[in-house]
C-alpha cells in the first residue's frame, strides 16, 4: 500500500504486458485489468474540472434539499458530474450551509463553460453567484507579492506591428481621404506633415477595421487587407464583394458577395479568422419577394463584446454562432425583428413585433444559457430602436407607437345639427390613430433592472412650451457617462435639443435648447462635449456645446456640409462636403473642440473622409484619474512643444521668404547690369537715343482697414 498523499504507481504499457504474460491471465481478466488501467490514467489530479460556487444562500436543513435541487439543475445543463461530486458545504456543527459548494465535471470544457455562463447569475436580489475553477486558486496564490517586469524574448518573427501608427511621439491621428482615382492617408498635422503618408490604388470602397489595425480596399475580384507601417497586403478571394465588417477586436473579418447572393445564397457571406485564415460561409440576406426589394441591413452579424459569439436574425429565428468553432444554435422567436449586444456582457437584447405567437415587446437574454434577464411587454407599437450606452450601464429603447386622438367637435358637427342624435354621434365618434414616440430606459447595471419611461409630454422648450407633439428624431448617449441628449423637431424646420442626466433615483432634465437649424447631434468620444450640426439639406451650422458648463463654447459654419465625424480622441471634429452628394464646393474642414478652425481643404471630386479608429485605452481607471489630476501640467508640456514647433515653422518660413527676396534682388541687379552694357549697342543699331531707360520707383499707398469710434 502506498502512503497517504503519495502518487499512485501507474504501470506503463510494457510493464503491464509483462505482468500479464507472467500471470497467464484469461482474456476476461486481461480486459478487466486494462479497464482499470485506463480509469487510473484518466484520474485528473489537477482539479481542473472542479468548480467552486461562492455567494450561495446560507440556509438550514429545512431548505437544504430545495437549494441542492436548484443549484444541481442549474449546473447540470453544462455537462455530466462525476459520481457523488456535487457537495453543498456545511458548517462544523452541520446545521447550516457555509455559502459555497463544489461540483466536479467529467470534462474540463463543461467546467469552463459553467463558470463563464453562471458568473453573475442572480438567484435573488442578495445572492449573485461567483463561480471559479478550483485550479484558479492555485494559480492566483502563486502570483508574487511584488511586481516582476516581464522578460521579452525576440522570437525572430519579423511581422510588422499592426499598431505601429500609435507609436507616433506626437500622438497624432491619421485620416483617409478618397477621391475619384485613389485614396490618401494623412497625419492630422498640416503644418509639419502636409504631404500624404501613402497613396492607395483605386478601389470601389475603403474600410477601416474596428480598432484601426487594418485598411481594406474592395475590388470586383475580392478584398485586399493592408496593415503595418509599410502597408503589407493580404488578399481575400470574394467575387463581387460589396460589404465588409470586422469583429470588435479585429480578430474576425466578414465579407458579403453580391455575386454569390444572386447565384448561391447559402454561400453569400464569409467569415475569416484573420490570424489562422480559418473561414466558413453562411447564407446571405433572405431572397427578395417578387416586386419587393431585398431587406439588406448591414452588418449581417452582430458580435458580442468579447468576440465569443456572433448572431443574426433569419426567418423568425435568433441564430447564435460560436466564434471558435463556427457551430450554432437557433432559438425560434416568431416576430423577432432586430438584436443588439451589450458592450460589456454577453447579454443580447431583441424586440418582437405584434401579431405573432410570441408576446410583443423588448427582451434581454443571456448567451449561451438563453436565460431571460429582463422583459418589457408592449402593445400598439410599430417599431423599436435598441441603443446601448457604451459601457453597458443602460439600454435605451425608442418606441414608435400608435396614439389615439378624438376627432374635433367642429369636424363632427359640420352639418350644424344641434339635435341629441348629433350630440350622441359626436360623443361616440371613432378615434383617429397617429404615430407617437417614447423612450424606455433600462438600468441594466442595477439589480432587477428597473425601467423608466420618457415621454414627449415630459419635454419642454426654452419658452416652457410642452413638446408633446414633437417627433423625437435622434437619441445619443454620452460616452463614459450618465447623460444623454434627445433632438426633437420643432415648427418652421427647426429643432430643439434636451440634455438629460440619470441620477440614482430619477432622470433629470438639465437644459433645453430651442430654435436650432440642425438635424444631427454627436458626442465627443470622451464625453463632456457634443456638437449640433445642420448637415445637408440643412444650413451647415455647427454648434459646440459643453454638457459640463451647459453652455455653447464655440460655433462654426460649413456650407453644403454633408456629414460630420469626431476623431478617436475627441479633440477634433471633421465636416465634409462630399462629391457623392453634390457637385460644387467639395472639401473638408477640421475643427478643434472649442469650434476654432484647425485645417481646411477644398478639393473637387472628394468622395469621403474617414478617421483611423483607435483601440480602447489600456489605461486603468487609476491612471486616467492621475492624468485628470495633473491635466494642467501635462497640457502645458505639449503646449510648449507646439509653440516651439510653431515658432520654428514661422522662422523657417521667414527665412525662406528672405532668401527668395534676396535671390530676386540679385537677379534684378544682374539684368540691370546687362541692360546697361548693351545700351551703346542698342543705340548703334536703332540709331536713336534710348528713351526707354529702366528705373525703379517706390510708391507708398495708404489703406484704411477699419474705422471705429471709441465711446468716452
Amino acid at each position: 500500500m502506498s502512503a497517504e498523499g503519495e502518487d499512485q504507481w501507474v504501470p506503463n504499457d510494457e510493464e503491464l504486458l509483462a505482468k500479464i504474460n507472467e500471470a497467464d491471465l484469461t482474456n476476461d481478466k486481461i480486459q478487466e485489468l486494462q479497464a482499470k488501467l485506463v480509469a487510473i490514467k484518466k484520474v485528473d489530479k489537477s482539479y481542473n474540472n472542479v468548480v467552486s460556487i461562492d455567494n450561495l444562500p446560507v440556509t438550514g436543513e429545512d431548505k437544504l434539499k430545495k437549494l441542492n435541487i436548484i443549484i444541481g439543475k442549474l449546473y447540470r445543463q453544462f455537462g455530466a458530474f462525476t459520481p457523488d461530486s456535487f457537495e453543498m458545504q456545511l458548517n462544523a456543527e452541520r446545521t447550516t450551509t457555509t455559502g459555497y459548494a463544489f461540483v466536479e465535471y467529467e470534462e474540463f470544457e463543461a467546467a469552463k463553460k459553467a463558470v463563464e455562463s453562471t458568473r453573475g447569475h442572480k438567484l435573488d436580489v442578495k445572492h449573485i453567484l461567483a463561480p471559479n475553477l478550483h485550479s484558479d486558486f492555485s494559480r492566483l496564490a502563486a502570483v508574487p507579492d511584488e511586481y516582476q517586469a516581464p522578460v521579452f524574448v525576440d522570437s525572430g518573427d519579423k511581422e510588422e506591428n499592426p499598431y505601429s501608427w500609435l507609436l507616433d511621439p506626437a500622438c497624432t491621428d491619421q485620416y483617409l481621404t478618397r477621391n475619384k482615382n485613389a485614396a490618401e492617408i494623412y497625419l492630422n498635422d498640416p503644418l509639419r506633415h502636409p504631404d500624404p503618408l501613402t497613396t492607395t490604388a483605386a478601389a470601389d470602397s475603403y474600410v477601416w477595421s474596428t480598432e484601426g489595425k487594418f485598411l481594406v480596399t474592395l475590388h470586383k475580384q475580392g478584398a485586399i487587407m493592408m496593415k503595418g507601417k509599410s502597408w503589407t497586403q493580404k488578399k481575400y478571394r470574394c467575387d463581387g464583394v460589396k460589404q465588409v465588417a470586422f469583429s470588435p477586436k479585429d480578430s474576425y473579418f466578414v465579407a458579403w458577395s453580391a455575386t454569390a447572393q444572386e447565384a448561391e445564397n447559402d454561400k453569400a457571406v464569409t467569415v475569416w479568422h484573420i490570424a489562422s485564415n480559418r473561414s466558413k460561409q453562411f447564407p446571405g440576406f433572405p431572397r427578395a419577394e417578387k416586386g419587393k426589394p431585398i431587406n439588406a441591413s448591414w452588418p449581417i452579424f452582430s458580435w458580442s463584446h468579447d468576440e465569443a459569439y456572433f448572431a443574426r436574425v433569419l426567418n423568425g429565428k435568433l441564430i447564435v454562432y460560436t466564434s471558435e468553432t463556427f457551430e450554432s444554435f437557433a432559438i425560434e422567436i416568431p416576430g423577432i425583428r432586430s438584436i443588439a449586444w451589450s458592450p460589456n456582457a454577453n447579454h443580447l437584447a431583441y424586440w418582437v413585433e405584434e401579431g405573432g405567437k410570441q408576446s410583443p415587446g423588448v427582451f434581454i437574454i443571456h448567451i449561451p444559457t438563453r436565460r431571460l434577464i429582463r422583459q418589457k411587454i408592449l402593445s400598439s407599437f410599430l417599431h423599436c430602436d435598441l441603443i446601448w450606452q457604451d459601457e453597458g450601464k443602460y439600454l435605451a429603447v425608442k418606441v414608435e407607437h400608435y396614439k389615439l386622438m378624438k376627432k374635433k367637435k367642429a369636424e363632427e358637427g359640420a352639418a350644424g345639427s344641434s339635435s341629441s342624435s348629433s350630440s350622441a354621434a359626436a360623443s361616440s365618434a371613432p378615434e383617429k390613430k397617429s404615430i407617437g414616440h417614447k423612450y424606455l430606459i433600462f438600468r441594466t447595471a442595477e439589480p432587477s433592472i428597473p425601467i423608466e419611461i420618457l415621454d414627449p409630454k415630459d419635454l419642454k422648450g426654452a419658452d416652457d412650451r410642452t413638446l408633446k407633439d414633437s417627433p423625437l428624431n435622434v437619441f445619443a448617449w454620452e460616452p463614459h457617462g450618465d447623460r444623454f441628449v434627445i433632438l426633437n423637431s420643432e415648427p418652421s424646420n427647426q429643432a430643439g435639443v434636451s440634455v438629460y442626466n440619470i441620477t440614482e433615483h430619477k432622470i433629470v432634465l438639465l437644459k433645453t435648447l430651442s430654435g436650432r437649424a440642425i438635424n444631427s447631434v454627436k458626442w465627443a468620444p470622451n464625453g463632456g462635449v457634443f456638437v449640433m450640426a445642420g448637415v445637408k439639406p440643412s444650413s451647415g451650422a455647427l454648434e459646440f456645446f459643453s454638457a459640463e458648463l451647459l453652455e455653447t463654447i464655440g460655433e462654426g459654419h460649413h456650407f453644403n456640409c454633408t456629414d460630420i465625424e469626431w476623431d478617436p480622441t475627441g479633440r477634433f471634429l471633421m465636416s465634409i462636403a462630399s462629391a457623392l452628394k453634390q457637385q460644387h464646393d467639395c472639401g473638408f474642414m477640421i475643427w478643434k473642440i472649442d469650434g476654432t478652425l484647425h485645417h481646411k481643404l477644398q478639393r473637387e471630386n472628394l468622395f469621403d473622409f474617414k478617421w483611423r479608429p483607435r483601440p480602447k485605452t489600456l489605461l486603468t481607471a487609476e491612471m486616467i484619474q492621475e492624468i485628470e489630476n495633473n491635466f494642467a501640467e501635462i497640457t502645458r508640456v505639449y503646449s510648449i512643444a507646439d509653440d516651439v514647433e510653431a515658432r520654428r515653422l514661422r522662422t523657417a518660413k521667414d527665412v525662406t521668404r528672405l532668401r527668395l527676396l534676396d535671390e530676386f534682388a540679385q537677379l534684378e541687379r544682374e539684368w540691370q547690369r546687362i541692360y546697361a552694357e548693351e545700351k551703346e549697342a542698342r543705340e548703334k543699331i536703332q540709331n536713336f537715343a534710348d528713351n526707354f531707360g529702366y528705373k525703379t520707383e517706390v510708391v507708398e499707398v495708404e489703406e484704411v482697414i477699419e474705422e471705429f469710434e471709441e465711446p468716452l
